[in-house]
């Protein structure tokens, strides 16, 4: 009922401004996705961004689970990561893309940032799941001997799974909407556009263009 709600707000938005440019209807993409979906071109598009993507995510998933774990058994290991993910967090996506284009081949880049963009959300939430994790159920464990398997499939599993899953969710978002802007540098060589320098940049009548002598 929501996606019929927005669905139908967006064709009125369409209609309404009367540019397909500025914003196309829902019937003109719908349109048009059928007719790519029967071009090869399109599929393959599709299937290397998406081996690319998920490639992206599913390692930074296990190397955050991974350095989640060994920042909660060493206090150490927190410390020299948290300066690394600071980084990773506060610094625009865009700005990687540009700095990773001189050292990444193209075709690669997605995975990267795709890389960078989930190992900060799946290693914090793994790291403060395991932290909330229920200190009587463990003191229970303990009493009883339990052994460490058994401890971390029943107790840590079932307490961390809630962290784990809201950071896959939101992850997944960022990882695709990242992703996107290299996908595009793939398809197409990025280059650098000319940016004019001096004082003429800034005031250009003050520099006329040379004049051919008669």
């Amino acid at each position: 009922m929501a996606v019929f709600f927005w669905i139908t707000i967006w064709q009125f938005a369409s209609m309404y401004l009367g540019q397909e440019i500025l914003l196309a209807s829902p019937v003109s993409v719908v349109r048009k996705l059928f007719e790519l979906s029967f071009t090869g071109n399109f599929w393959q598009s599709v299937g290397f961004s998406f081996v690319r993507i998920v490639t992206g995510f599913l390692l930074a998933m296990f190397l955050g689970i991974f350095l989640a774990v060994l920042a909660y058994w060493s206090k150490t290991v927190e410390i020299l990561i948290a300066p690394v993910i600071a980084v990773v967090k506060s610094t625009p996506v865009a700005s990687f893309i540009i700095l990773c284009l001189i050292w990444i081949p193209s075709r690669n880049l997605s995975v990267f940032i795709s890389f960078l963009m989930v190992l900060p959300v799946i290693y914090t939430n793994i790291l403060e799941g395991i932290r909330q994790t229920d200190s009587k159920i463990l003191e229970m464990a303990k009493v009883f001997q339990v052994n460490p398997g058994r401890k971390i499939r029943y107790i840590y599993v079932s307490q961390v799974l809630p962290y784990f899953l809201s950071a896959c969710r939101l992850s997944l978002g960022m990882c695709w909407k990242a992703a996107d802007a290299p996908e595009r540098c793939r398809d197409r060589p990025c280059t650098r556009p000319q940016i004019p320098s001096g004082i003429s940049a800034w005031y250009p009548e003050r520099h006329p263009r040379s004049r051919p002598e008669s």
